[in-house]
C-alpha cells in the first residue's frame, strides 16, 4: 500500500511538472520570439503591442518563478513574517476593486460586500495579497461568462472571540467531493490532462494553504460540481485595545492603482479579414489569445490565416474551410491537439491537410505519441519563427508536388500522389468506380458522387484538395490515363482507344490527349515505344 502511494505521488510529482514546464515554455515563446524577429528587423509595425507584450510576459514568468521560490521557502520555514495591524475590510476592498476591469472584460457579475465598516487583523499585507489575489484569480479563472464572482468579510464570535470570515466565492465549475480533499496537496491539480479546460500551474492552492498556515490561520473549501466555489479564511480579529497598542495602521488604498496594472488583461479576439485569396490558408489552433495574436503577426504577411481557440472550434473550422495546413498547440481545452489531429486524420474531409503540433511537453514519449497519431512535423515551444516558417513552407511545397505528379504520371496507383491510408483507399475507390464506367461517355462527376454516397460539393472540395483537380476533371485525366496504358500496350488502334474510354469520337480524344500530354496519341506512341 505504501508503494503504490509512492508511486501515485511521483505520477502526480510527473504530470505536475509537465504542466508546469507549458506554463513556462507559453511566455518564454512569447517573450523569445518577438525579440528574434525585432531583431531581424521583420516586425515594423505596433512596435508597442509588442513590447507591451514582452512585459507582460516577463512579468508572467517572474510570478511564477516567484511562487515557485515561496513554496520553497516556505518548506524549508525560512519566510519571515512582518505582522501589522490593517483593516482587512479595506485590504479587501481594494484588492477586489484591482479585479472589476477584468470582470468587465469577461462579463461577470462581480460584487463586494461586508457587514463591518472596519475590522483590524495583525497580518503580514505581502502574505495576504498572495492569499486573496490566487483565490481571486482561480475564482475568474474557472467561472464562465455570465456568472457570478462575490468576495465578502463578515464577522463572527467563536469562543468569545472575534473573527473575520473572509470569502471568495464563484459560480464556475465547482470541484468533486474526492477533490476537495486534495486541492490543497503540493503537485495536485483538479484536471492535469493535456486538454483541461482552464490554464494554471497548480501551485496557487499550495501557496495559498502554505501562506494561511504561517500566518496561523484556518481556510476551508466548500464546493459542489457545477454550481460553483467558496474558499474562506478564518481570520482572528484585533480587540480595541489590541489595536490602540499597534506599532501602526496602514491605510492600504494608495496601493490601489498598482494592483490594477498587474491584472493581466487579455487582448481582444478580433476576427481578421481574410483579403489574398491567392495566399495559402493556414489555420492556427491554440487557447492562449496571445499566442494567437503574435504568431498571426508574423504569418499574415504570406498567408490568410484563420484561428481557433480549441480542438472542437478547430476541427469545425477544418472542415468548413479545407485550410492548407493546420498548426495546432497540444494542451488545449475541450480538446487537445493529439485528439484533434487524430481526428483529423481519420476523418476523409480532412485526412490530407498537413498538421504540425506546437507543444511545451519536450519529451520523446509526446512527440511519438503526436507522430504516431498522424501529425506531419512537431515544434517545441519556445520555437524559432524561422524553422517554423521553413518547415510551413516544406510542407504546403510538398503538397503542391504531388497535385502535378498527379496530372505528370500516367500512374494511376492512388500512393504515387496520397500521404496517407485514409486518401490512397479513398482514391482507390474512385479509380474503381471510374474504371467500372470507362465506356460511358455520359458519366459525370454527379454520378460518381452518387456512388459515393456523398454530396457533389463535398467530392469537390476533396479531390481540388488532394490533387488540385474537381471530380469532372479527374474522370477525364483518369480516362487519359487509361488510355495513354492502351496505347503502350500496342494492342488497339487510337480510335478503338477512344471508344474505350469513354470518348464520342476519335477527334475529341485526341483534342483531349494533346492538350493534356503536349502531344498526340500517336506521338505519344512514338516518344513511348
Amino acid at each position: 500500500l505504501e508503494s503504490y502511494h509512492l508511486r501515485e505521488i511521483e505520477q502526480m510529482k510527473s504530470r505536475f511538472f509537465a504542466n508546469l514546464s507549458h506554463e513556462f515554455r507559453t511566455p518564454l515563446m512569447l517573450i523569445k520570439g518577438p525579440l528574434e524577429e525585432l531583431l531581424r528587423g521583420r516586425i515594423k509595425e505596433n512596435l508597442t503591442d509588442y513590447y507591451k507584450m514582452l512585459l507582460r510576459n516577463t512579468e508572467k514568468l517572474q510570478q511564477l518563478i516567484d511562487q515557485l521560490l515561496e513554496l520553497s521557502q516556505l518548506e524549508s520555514e525560512s519566510i519571515p513574517l512582518k505582522k501589522e495591524a490593517y483593516d482587512v475590510v479595506i485590504l479587501l476592498r481594494s484588492i477586489s476593486n484591482a479585479f472589476i476591469p477584468l470582470a468587465d472584460q469577461k462579463n461577470i457579475k462581480f460584487n463586494f460586500n461586508s457587514n463591518m465598516e472596519s475590522a483590524f487583523a495583525l497580518l503580514d499585507k505581502d502574505k495576504f495579497e498572495k492569499i486573496v489575489n490566487n483565490l481571486l484569480s482561480n475564482a475568474f479563472k474557472f467561472t464562465d461568462v455570465g456568472g457570478t464572482v462575490n468576495t465578502e468579510v463578515v464577522e463572527k464570535i467563536i469562543s468569545d472571540k472575534k473573527f473575520a470570515l473572509v470569502s471568495v466565492t464563484d459560480s464556475g465549475v465547482g470541484i468533486t467531493k474526492e477533490n476537495q480533499s486534495k486541492i490543497f496537496n503540493r503537485f495536485f491539480q483538479v484536471d492535469d490532462s493535456s486538454k483541461r479546460n482552464y490554464g494554471g500551474s497548480g501551485i496557487g492552492l499550495a501557496l495559498v494553504k502554505e501562506l494561511t498556515t504561517l500566518l496561523g490561520w484556518d481556510i476551508s473549501v466548500n464546493s459542489s460540481e457545477g454550481e460553483g466555489t467558496e474558499f474562506t479564511l478564518k481570520i482572528p480579529l484585533l480587540s480595541q485595545k489590541e489595536i490602540q497598542t499597534s506599532l501602526s495602521l496602514l491605510s492600504y488604498q494608495d496601493d490601489q492603482s498598482k494592483l490594477v496594472d498587474q491584472v493581466d488583461f487579455e487582448k481582444s479576439d478580433d476576427d481578421y479579414p481574410i483579403e489574398n485569396n491567392s495566399k495559402p490558408l493556414l489555420l492556427f489552433v491554440e487557447d492562449q489569445i496571445e499566442v494567437r495574436d503574435y504568431v498571426l503577426g508574423l504569418l499574415k504577411q504570406e498567408y490568410n490565416v484563420l484561428q481557433a481557440e480549441n480542438g472542437k472550434a478547430g476541427f469545425d473550422v477544418a472542415i468548413n474551410s479545407l485550410p492548407d495546413l493546420i498548426i495546432s498547440d497540444v494542451m488545449m481545452p475541450v480538446m487537445d491537439g493529439i485528439e484533434l489531429c487524430k481526428k483529423l486524420k481519420t476523418d476523409w474531409k480532412t485526412s490530407h491537410i498537413p498538421v504540425i503540433l506546437l507543444t511545451a511537453k519536450a519529451t520523446q514519449q509526446s512527440k511519438l505519441e503526436g507522430l504516431e497519431f498522424g501529425a506531419d512535423d512537431y515544434l517545441t515551444k519556445p520555437f524559432d519563427f524561422e524553422e517554423l516558417s521553413i518547415r510551413i513552407k516544406n510542407l504546403i511545397t510538398q503538397r503542391k508536388h504531388l497535385k502535378e505528379k498527379f496530372s505528370k504520371e500516367i500512374s494511376l496507383n492512388a500512393e504515387s500522389f496520397t500521404t496517407n491510408n485514409l486518401d490512397k483507399d479513398f482514391i482507390e475507390k474512385i479509380n474503381k468506380i471510374i474504371e467500372a464506367h470507362l465506356q460511358d461517355e455520359n458519366f459525370t462527376s454527379e454520378n460518381l458522387a452518387q456512388e459515393l454516397f456523398v454530396s457533389r460539393s463535398q467530392l469537390n472540395r476533396k479531390l481540388s484538395a488532394v490533387i488540385g483537380r474537381g471530380p469532372g476533371e479527374f474522370i477525364r485525366i483518369y480516362k487519359l490515363k487509361r488510355a495513354a496504358h492502351m496505347i503502350l500496350e500496342n494492342k488497339l488502334s487510337i480510335t478503338q482507344i477512344a471508344l474505350e474510354v469513354g470518348f464520342s469520337s476519335p477527334a475529341q480524344f485526341t483534342r483531349a490527349f494533346q492538350k493534356h500530354y503536349n502531344c498526340s496519341p500517336s506521338e505519344f506512341k512514338q516518344i513511348k515505344l
